[in-house]
């Protein structure tokens, strides 16, 4: 794997680092982060796994075999069995705010700057060779990644893997560990990065065992057993027993857990909930049970793969997958190792900074900084100086890579590192559980195990380095050989257990003996008791309910003394309803009540001091003096609490309080009070008389009208006889005050003034709204009685309106059936001249004799004139009906009208035998001459056809300013049943119908253009003696505008020389017109069915002089689509239109597109005259 490649993964594994602490700062305050808060915590103490854990191991395993387990014990068994040990100093230390081990250990020695220094510099001879080991697993790895080994060294600074992972991990602690001033506050961002390293580097390892597991060792091999039999060899080749060895490790792994600088910040300091101290002793230790494991399969397999290279064990890590040629896992191993490295860097830099600034460098700056005068806003310089700290650690770490550390094994260097950290522990374990531990006894420990520590251990590493002859390591101290290093006072042991056995054991001896020798003062007495007996929680504490020795009796006794007899009933009382219990004095007391109680009391005295009473209490004794000391010193801090608020509370009320004693003196004010009165300076002090000051502010007329005297006497008898009273005042400037007094038990009084101007004016404001409101109301009711009335109406409205609806509806329904009638009499209708048509068609094909021929042709003409009469009347109903035909409404003269009535109908009347008398008038109305024409022509025609004898009279009479046409007949007459019908489609008079030609249409004709007209129409009958038809029409003084005479038919002439294209769907209608057309002497006539074969004909032939195109030709097509497309093949040819359709606009559309219009049924007289305009336009054209 190249070099970028690596340098690339570490680069981007840093990346990802401080985003995942950017993340975990800015969501902090999650619900997911703190619902798996408890897991989080666990795998950030899993920093005590470092790249010992995850090189040094294995190396470890294949060099001393068993050797390796008690890194991994000792913490296991400490969070097992160690929970209230714990739980002790992480309650203690939050109690103190302590911020790292040194804070500790100075805070519980009298809280001495000289201990917290000399604390601080052993862990920075801690720390430093543990970073330096870190530093050699990073740049190790990254050799063998790049082929090298363990021991291989680089050239070039900007080669150098452990420089740039110092730098890069020093500015990663810098930007998220010096972000907060406070060090109480937790680095959530940090944690939440050193869980995620925790989860990567157990991945990387067990993705390794397992890969090796499977594709390396031999299936059938017992691993386990292998590693044994290695041990057991290992062991033999060593000269002391690996019993003592092993215990000894052990332990120093179950204190280094706790002690050093590293892991007491992430156990106490990060720590937020103590329930994540139980999480952790399943979380962290199942996390540890599972590293313990995978070092076997990769040891085993290491042997396999490398059986030479025992002295590179600690690289089998990486080698293995590299060997493999499993390059991804190689990669993963080694961010994995690399994470190892970053998270123990990262804390322990963090930790070490703070202290070191904390405990070495502020005390020292703070001092000049006082002597020189300068500004106390240290925030800006204690950030630096940690920064700088930061930096220190750093470059003293890289030093001691670079000149001790890089010969020797990861697990050498780690174990020195434990053996100087458990001198720690006497200091630690004596300041939490015995009292006379005192900072001399410290002082001696501290000193003679640092000492042994370096002569015995430290000593060795620096004769093995070069650094010290190597004489002293024979001939021992001063030439005594019993001096010597490793093996003082003839003890033969190992040379860490050796190490560890002279310089603790000589620290506690220490400890121990001066405490004892040495008196205290006071405050290191206080501050051993806040230690010691720290009054923990009831749930934590570490007496049994079994072992309680008191009774109820007891327990009421206590609460006596401080909350009364009454009171102390009352709690209990409450105890036993809320649990359902009977409480009897003589009972020894449940847990739930000692901690019931204890609520109680601190509610009185406070929490702290509660607690030291119950548990002085529990255990039978007496308070010492320190207890009682401590006691004051809580209960004092509670009053001192409860009187700031209190105060706090009154300057923060918006109204004036005033505080007055029994003796009517004033003792308490707040700022409002002050503002509200503008008391002169002075006026306002402790001790003054309340009176004065109320005489004050009535001679200033701030209590009202009236005379000063009463007003004090008033209030201060009030006061005196300790009667609550409420007073508002109006102030000369329109303010109005209210004052409220209450008293005070146990004597004294208290009064609140408050500005209720505004309340007032709201009020006030209150009572206008409410009379305006009340008017509005009462206009509103009239309004809505108003609206209620039209509502009213508008029922009615709709309610005539629904009876319309439903007329309309009814009368909808009867024209429909009407219709439905119409249609189908008019079905009959139609047919019978056509079937009349028919038969005569069928005696015309087997008559031989020309007049025979002849008379039928007559009666077959009347019988298609017949039918063409009544499908014209038709359309003309149908139009009427549509609305679509609009009356020309004009002054029309009777007397002309009338007289060309009488010309048309005389000879038919004198045919008939019947007379016609016809009485012209001069009176001019206005109407439409066609549909007027049309009306009286039906009643005319009605009259002389059904009046056998007698005659037929015409008159006009005038009415008021209308005139009344009448026509009298002699005829059958109407009977009454009749005459209600006579206006109805297709309806004939039996009597009168006989024998008599009519389809029953002309009435009805008439009736609707009457309507149309608004011409009103009465009929009037005597059966028998005849009938009176009428209609009244409106008077005009307008004259009729002049009529032009129609030109005259001209006799028919044949059309030779035109040439005729003929498109129709019906082949009858085709073969007719074809017919028509050559009687005509048209030249010629093509004739075709549909489109498709016209525009094949059209694209070949020339064009004719006149298209005859009917307008409906199928579903998909009509005439006027057909004529653009021939225009493509002829051009502008002429064309006639011809349709039956009701379409009212086709006639404007035939005109748009250039065609002539004509209407089916075609009148062959309309249709010659049409060929004889194209007829003329042709020869037009051909004349020069």
């Amino acid at each position: 794997m190249t070099a970028w490649t690596v340098a690339l993964l570490a680069l981007i594994y840093v990346g990802g680092l401080f985003w995942v602490a950017n993340w975990g700062e800015r969501h902090a305050d999650d619900r997911v982060i703190r619902k798996y808060g408890g897991l989080i915590y666990s795998l950030a103490l899993a920093v005590y796994c470092t790249s010992w854990t995850y090189y040094g191991a294995v190396g470890t395993a294949v060099t001393r075999g068993w050797d390796y387990i008690p890194i991994y014990l000792g913490p296991v068994l400490l969070f097992i069995f160690g929970q209230p040990f714990l739980f002790k100093l992480l309650y203690v230390s939050k109690k103190q705010n302590v911020t790292s081990i040194a804070d500790f250990i100075s805070a519980r020695y009298g809280k001495r700057k000289n201990i917290a220094m000399f604390a601080a510099i052993i862990c920075l001879i801690v720390v430093v060779p543990y970073i330096s080991l870190q530093l050699k697993a990073v740049a190790s790895s990254y050799q063998v990644l790049l082929g090298g080994d363990f021991s291989a060294t680089v050239s070039h600074w900007y080669q150098d893997s452990a420089l740039l992972s110092a730098i890069a991990m020093a500015f990663f602690a810098i930007l998220f560990g010096t972000r907060k001033l406070h060090l109480t506050e937790q680095n959530r961002g940090v944690m939440v990065a050193i869980a995620f390293e925790s989860v990567v580097k157990l991945f990387a390892l067990l993705t390794l065992a397992i890969a090796v597991y499977v594709f390396i060792l031999d299936k059938d091999q017992n691993v386990l057993r292998a590693f044994a039999e290695h041990a057991a060899s290992q062991q033999a080749q060593h000269s002391t027993s690996g019993v003592i060895e092993f215990i000894t490790k052990t332990i120093l792994a179950m204190a280094a857990v706790f002690l050093l600088p590293r892991q007491f910040h992430v156990a106490f300091v990060e720590n937020v909930s103590h329930h994540h101290l139980r999480h952790a002793r399943r979380w962290f230790s199942g996390y540890l049970l599972l590293v313990t494991l995978v070092v076997v399969p990769l040891a085993v397999a290491g042997m396999q793969m490398f059986p030479g290279m025992a002295q590179q064990a600690d690289s089998f890590v990486l080698l293995i997958p590299a060997q493999s040629g499993w390059n991804s896992l190689s990669a993963l191993v080694f961010i994995g190792g690399f994470s190892a490295g970053t998270s123990m860097i990262i804390i322990a830099t963090l930790a070490l900074s703070t202290m070191i600034s904390n405990d070495v460098v502020m005390p020292s700056l703070l001092h000049s900084s006082r002597r020189k005068s300068i500004p106390h806003d240290y925030s800006l310089l204690i950030i630096l100086v940690r920064r700088a700290m930061i930096l220190l650690v750093m470059g003293l770490s890289y030093f001691y890579y670079q000149v001790f550390a890089r010969n020797y094994e990861l697990a050498e260097t780690g174990l020195l590192a434990f053996a100087l950290a458990i001198q720690l522990a006497p200091a630690v374990l004596g300041g939490l559980y015995w009292r006379r531990g005192n900072a001399w006894g410290v002082y001696a420990g501290l000193s003679l195990g640092l000492v042994l520590w370096f002569y015995t251990l430290m000593l060795p590493q620096l004769v093995n380095a070069g650094v010290i002859n190597s004489d002293i390591m024979q001939q021992g101290l001063f030439g005594v050989t019993w001096l010597s290093p490793t093996g003082m006072f003839g003890i033969s042991l190992d040379g860490l257990s050796h190490g560890v056995l002279l310089s603790l054991g000589f620290n506690i001896l220490a400890y121990v003996i001066v405490s004892l020798l040495t008196n205290v003062n006071l405050q290191d007495r206080l501050q051993a008791v806040a230690f010691v007996k720290p009054n923990l929680p009831i749930d934590h504490q570490d007496t049994p309910a079994r072992r309680i020795r008191i009774h109820n009796a007891d327990l009421k006794i206590l609460l006596e003394r401080f909350v009364g007899s009454n009171r102390a009933i009352e709690c209990l009382a409450e105890f036993g309803r809320k649990h359902k219990l009977s409480l009897q004095l003589d009972d020894l007391p449940s847990v739930g009540l000692v901690e019931h109680v204890e609520r109680e009391l601190s509610g009185v005295i406070g929490a702290s001091s509660a607690s030291a009473m119950v548990n002085a209490v529990l255990e039978g004794r007496q308070l010492g003096f320190e207890d009682v000391v401590t006691l004051f010193d809580d209960t004092t801090q509670a009053i001192q609490f409860s009187r700031k608020i209190l105060f706090s509370t009154l300057e923060h009320l918006s109204q004036g309080v005033s505080v007055v004693d029994r003796d009517l003196k004033l003792v308490a004010w707040n700022k409002a009070y002050l503002e509200m009165f503008s008391y002169p300076e002075g006026m306002v002090r402790v001790g003054r008389p309340v009176a004065d000051i109320v005489r004050l502010n009535a001679e200033r007329g701030l209590c009202g009208a009236g005379n000063p005297d009463e007003h004090v006497e008033k209030r201060i008898a009030h006061m005196q006889k300790g009667t609550a009273h409420v007073f508002q005042r109006v102030r000369p400037d329109g303010r109005v005050i209210e004052m409220r007094g209450n008293p005070i038990p146990g004597g004294g009084f208290v009064t609140s003034f408050t500005d209720i101007s505004e309340h007032v004016k709201a009020v006030q404001a209150l009572a206008e709204a409410k009379q305006h409101l009340e008017d509005r109301v009462q206009e509103r009711t009239q309004t809505i009685s108003d609206i209620n009335h039209e509502l009213l109406a508008e029922v009615g409205r709709r309610r005539e309106t629904e009876l319309q609806l439903l007329q309309a509806k009814a009368e909808a329904e009867a024209a429909n059936a009407s219709k439905t009638r119409f249609l189908a009499l008019a079905s009959h209708d139609i047919l019978q001249p056509l079937n009349a048509a028919r038969l005569f068609t069928a005696a015309l094909s087997g008559a031989r004799e020309k007049e025979q021929q002849q008379l039928i042709l007559s009666q077959l003409d009347n019988s298609l004139k017949a039918s063409e009469e009544l499908i014209s009347t038709l359309l003309e109903i149908a139009k009427l009906d549509d609305g679509k035909l609009k009356p020309d409404v004009q002054p029309v003269a009777l007397q002309e009208l009338l007289s060309q009535l009488a010309d048309e109908y005389s000879l038919i009347a004198s045919q008939k035998g019947l007379g016609l008398t016809v009485r012209k008038t001069e009176q001019y109305v206005l109407t439409d001459t066609t549909y007027l024409r049309r009306i009286l022509q039906n009643m005319l025609s009605n009259a002389l056809k059904y009046t056998a004898k007698g005659r037929i009279l015409v008159g006009c009479r005038k009415r008021a300013d209308k005139v009344v046409v009448q026509v009298w007949d002699t005829g059958p007459g109407i009977a009454p049943h009749d005459l209600e019908r006579i206006f109805e489609d297709f309806y004939r008079i039996d009597a009168t119908a006989k024998g008599q030609q009519g389809v029953g249409l002309g009435l009805g004709v008439v009736h609707r253009m009457a309507k149309l007209l608004g011409h009103p129409l009465h009929v009037r009958s005597w059966p028998g003696k005849g009938t009176l038809f009428s209609i009244s029409l409106p008077l005009t003084e307008q004259r009729q505008r002049t009529l032009l005479p129609l030109p005259g038919q001209h006799a028919q002439r044949p059309l030779p020389g035109l040439t005729v294209v003929c498109i129709d769907d019906d082949v009858a209608n085709l073969a007719a017109l074809k017919i028509l057309l050559e009687q005509w002497q048209i030249a010629t006539v093509s004739c075709f069915y549909d489109e498709a074969e016209l525009l094949d004909y059209a694209s070949h032939a020339p064009p004719p002089d006149v298209m005859l195109i009917d307008y409906q030709l199928g579903q998909h097509a009509n005439g006027l689509e057909v004529y653009q497309q021939i225009k493509a093949y002829w051009g502008e040819v002429g064309g006639i239109l011809v349709s039956a359709s009701p379409q009212a606009d086709l006639a404007a559309q035939a005109k748009a597109a250039g065609l002539m219009y004509l209407a089916k049924p075609i009148k062959p007289g309309a249709l010659r005259a049409s060929l004889n305009h194209f007829k003329m336009l042709k020869r037009a054209r051909q004349t020069p």
